[in-house]
């Protein structure tokens, strides 16, 4: 599959930050419900992780990149609102994407 460069500009990816971390026990596979502060335009946004190899006190104040614009999925009687991103280290466990240095809040990723 190829895709244009205007076809991934279409995506909305942005760097929040993550403001709240709870345990989800209702979901099927080992989460955190999170809450992810995008700034002043877009506010926060609520999504459910699989990031269970954190430790919530890692996860809270962490900068992750997210894509926004999908519909909200209902995840477990959770709606989440936001795909945060990451891929498999190299323990195969998620390493989420996260900016190399500290970026401003709400920031388009290009």
């Amino acid at each position: 599959m190829s895709v244009t460069y205007e076809q991934f500009q279409e995506l909305d990816l942005r760097v929040g930050k993550i403001v709240e971390v709870r345990d989800f026990p209702r979901a099927k596979k080992p989460a955190y419900r999170v809450v992810v502060d995008f700034g002043l335009e877009i506010g926060t946004k609520q999504s459910s992780v699989q990031a269970v190899n954190y430790k919530k006190e890692e996860l809270q104040g962490l900068q992750v990149v997210a894509v926004l614009g999908f519909p909200s999925k209902n995840i477990a009687g959770f709606l989440s609102e936001v795909l945060i991103l990451g891929v498999a280290g190299e323990d195969g466990e998620l390493s989420l994407l996260t900016p190399s240095k500290e970026a401003l809040i709400g920031t388009s990723v290009y």
